[in-house]
């Protein structure tokens, strides 16, 4: 194995080897309007250490936005700086790890097919500004295919199903979408994270963006699958959908391959984590998930319990008060009655006072006391669960679209 990686290397041109490449690499985890996308940030800093460092890419010709970087407008200007970047001959990689939507637009009223988007950081959770503040994933390969790049290699981590990891929608309103149809374009070979409607989302027990976590893996010598120290686009589909099979039991999730099958890099010679040390790590990670969730209930019965407590407490001050009120009543009508003595008026009528104070000082415990009850009654996840049923039958009478 060792000399044919030797060969493999020596055997490399220039543009084989990075010297002509150039690259636009875009990673948002940190989304202020929409849900995060955990590990995005630092998926794509790896892929820009190793196509620089491994891969050989001049680093001034690497464009990287990472989170409040990568609105539309700068992902598009970078992309024209990495198409007047890239040399003759070369490759033009294209790196994105972030949130996807389904874009639909309409000329003179009429509604075109819907077309895959790459969502900017500044998107508002709502379907109009995803889709204004969204880069059609057609018009990006369009400006970067400009360069005179032989291919452009383009790793998408991001679903096209517009879904949360939860199933909801991104956004209120956005459109019903049947799987885009995946379309080939000249000179670009497209390693996607799944088809169109499946959602890309983490790998178990890495916390990290599945599909450019192992992609990347499976260029650093993961996915040789015949040893022959070299990485073929089609062999990093077939190791990132083979451990997706054995890692990911909650979803369904199959990366696919737009393109020609091209050589992408010398392999490094790794061996990298074995299927059972990733479905190891994934068990892990969902016990503790189950050790979590028991935690919390637990938690949550207690905060139930307290609440109720002092509900129950509140109530309870609140008769004894009652009670205080009544006798202090008592006490200040015998100080007006014309048989009590003299001596003895004074003397009652600072008594009703004293208990007078007691019954409202009483009231306003009981007051508090029963507030505190029903709020913490009321955030225990349980109560959460009912009131949020309660809101979606509410707003069940408007046509909200989930898909």
């Amino acid at each position: 194995m060792l000399t044919t990686l030797l060969v493999a290397l020596l055997s490399q041109t220039p543009a084989q080897t990075g010297a002509n490449d150039a690259a636009l690499i875009i990673g948002i985890h940190d989304y202020p309007f929409v849900e995060q996308v955990p590990g995005a940030k630092e998926n794509a800093r790896e892929w820009y250490l190793h196509l620089t460092g491994k891969v050989g890419i001049p680093a001034s010709r690497v464009f990287a936005l990472y989170d409040r970087e990568a609105t539309a407008e700068n992902i598009i200007e970078q992309a024209k700086r990495a198409a007047g970047a890239v040399q003759q001959g070369g490759r033009l990689w294209l790196v994105y790890v972030g949130h996807g939507a389904p874009l639909v637009r309409t000329v003179d009223g009429k509604l075109l097919e819907p077309e895959p988007g790459l969502i900017g950081v500044d998107a508002q959770q709502t379907a109009s500004s995803l889709e204004a503040r969204s880069v059609p994933l057609p018009k990006l390969l369009e400006v970067l295919n400009a360069g005179p790049q032989r291919e452009t290699v383009a790793i998408i981590d991001a679903c096209f199903s517009g879904k949360t990891p939860h199933g909801s929608s991104l956004a209120p309103g956005l459109q019903p979408l049947l799987a885009l149809r995946s379309k080939a374009v000249a000179r670009v070979v497209q390693l996607s994270a799944g088809s169109s409607d499946q959602f890309a989302g983490p790998l178990p027990g890495y916390d990290r963006p599945a599909f450019s976590f192992l992609a990347l893996g499976a260029l650093k010598g993961w996915g040789d699958k015949n040893a022959d120290g070299v990485v073929t686009a089609r062999e990093v589909i077939d190791y990132t959908n083979r451990v997706m099979a054995v890692a990911i039991t909650n979803r369904n999730q199959r990366p696919e391959l737009q393109g020609e099958d091209v050589q992408l890099a010398a392999s490094l010679g790794e061996a990298g984590p074995t299927d059972q040390e990733f479905v190891e790590r994934a068990t892990s990670q969902q016990s503790a998930g189950s050790v979590s969730t028991t935690v919390t209930a637990d938690r949550s019965s207690g905060r139930r319990t307290a609440g109720w407590v002092l509900v129950g407490a509140g109530a309870a001050i609140a008769a004894a008060a009652g009670i205080t009120g009544v006798v202090a009543l008592g006490t200040a009508t015998r100080s007006r009655t014309p048989t009590t003595p003299q001596t003895q008026v004074v003397p009652l009528f600072e008594q009703a006072k004293t208990l007078a104070t007691l019954a409202d000082l009483g009231y306003l415990t009981a007051g508090v006391s029963a507030v505190a009850g029903v709020v913490l009654v009321l955030l225990s996840p349980s109560s959460q669960v009912a009131v949020n049923a309660l809101l979606g039958e509410v707003s069940g009478g408007s046509l909200v679209v989930r898909f």
